[in-house]
């Protein structure tokens, strides 16, 4: 009985979803009704159609008709963090959480949530996470143990946090994390508008603002790794001025937060090395083959931007490899690799 009471008073707590969509008519439906399965039903589940070329729109309307909690959004293509900022004007929620549309969450994921920020009063509440495929298949998996942080631990000590891999990373996503919308609106907080690592922008912002965070062990969110070469396509057009934006926001707000931990700084750059090595992936992938000055091109102008935007020079033997691959090899790369899918062309035309 006592534990009912908990949960109505709870439950009192309007939390909203806002979920950006474009071109997810193959995606939205599943993860709209994991969010209506929901065991925590007090919920304004407000979508933005940002802009899609196929039928979204037409589908995100249907399932508004068929629940009143539904509300959509229609505007021209802002990217995501356009589309979340929309998202928010329109928020009443004391609470926000902010699932892809391409992805799932667990029955309770709201319940769990909400429970963990009304029990220790934090701002931000951060659930475990799995990355799962096509098949259904679970392929990584990050859970944490139950801990209360204060934001200014988390702002002195970020570099144990920085990292995803580390025990209470904060990665960078938004879709694993409640939010309280007090400290959003009362900052006036917004997502910056970059096509990349713009969820970890927010997150350091919100960071800067917020009194604690806490962690559940509790698994809740499922990222679909359906649409990521896509999602790959778009941050290309404007990834350099992204890379340069996040660095620069980074620098001068996460580093301030503390000058003298010079672990924070390292990491830093390293993640800039990472992302890199991530890019040099994702051109492959998105630029046609055969295209092979384009892509030797894109590598080129991008690693010498990011030896220009290079925070902190002990730190250029990271680099250096890369800018070697681009100088000397990978122009024979892509020659190699393009004369192999020709090949294998020629070879099945047989």
């Amino acid at each position: 009985m006592e534990e009912q009471l908990v949960s109505n008073c709870m439950e009192k707590n309007l939390v909203s979803i806002i979920t950006p969509v474009y071109n997810g008519e193959k995606y939205i439906e599943k993860c709209i009704e994991s969010v209506l399965n929901q065991t925590y039903k007090n919920l304004e589940i407000i979508m933005i159609d940002d802009g899609s070329a196929d039928d979204s729109l037409r589908v995100m309307q249907q399932l508004a008709a068929a629940d009143t909690r539904i509300r959509v959004y229609h505007q021209e293509n802002q990217g995501a963090a356009g589309a979340r900022n929309t998202g928010m004007s329109h928020a009443s929620g004391k609470y926000y959480y902010f699932p892809d549309a391409d992805d799932r969450i667990k029955e309770n994921a709201v319940e769990k949530l909400v429970s963990a920020i009304e029990n220790t009063g934090a701002d931000m509440a951060v659930c475990g996470y799995e990355w799962v495929n096509g098949q259904d298949e679970c392929i990584m998996r990050k859970s944490y143990k139950p801990k209360y942080f204060s934001g200014k631990y988390i702002r002195e000590n970020y570099d144990e946090f920085i990292d995803r891999d580390s025990e209470y990373g904060i990665y960078g996503s938004m879709a694993n994390k409640l939010y309280r919308a007090e400290i959003i609106k009362n900052n006036k907080l917004s997502v910056p508008k970059i096509s990349k690592s713009e969820d970890e922008a927010f997150n350091i912002l919100f960071l800067s603002n917020a009194g604690s965070v806490c962690f559940i062990e509790d698994v809740l969110y499922y990222y679909y790794m359906s649409g990521i070469v896509k999602k790959g396509e778009k941050y290309l057009k404007n990834y350099i001025e992204s890379v340069a934006a996040f660095k620069n926001l980074q620098m001068n707000v996460v580093y301030n937060w503390n000058r003298d931990n010079k672990k924070v700084l390292e990491k830093i750059c390293r993640n800039l090395a990472v992302n890199f090595d991530i890019y040099i992936q994702m051109l492959f992938l998105a630029i046609p083959r055969y295209k092979v000055f384009k892509r030797y091109k894109a590598v080129k102008n991008v690693v010498e931007v990011f030896n220009n935007e290079l925070p902190c020079r002990e730190f250029e033997p990271d680099f250096r490899k890369y800018k070697y691959l681009v100088d000397k090899k990978i122009i024979r790369l892509c020659i190699i690799e393009d004369l192999k899918v020709m090949s294998e062309i020629k070879n099945n035309a047989k």
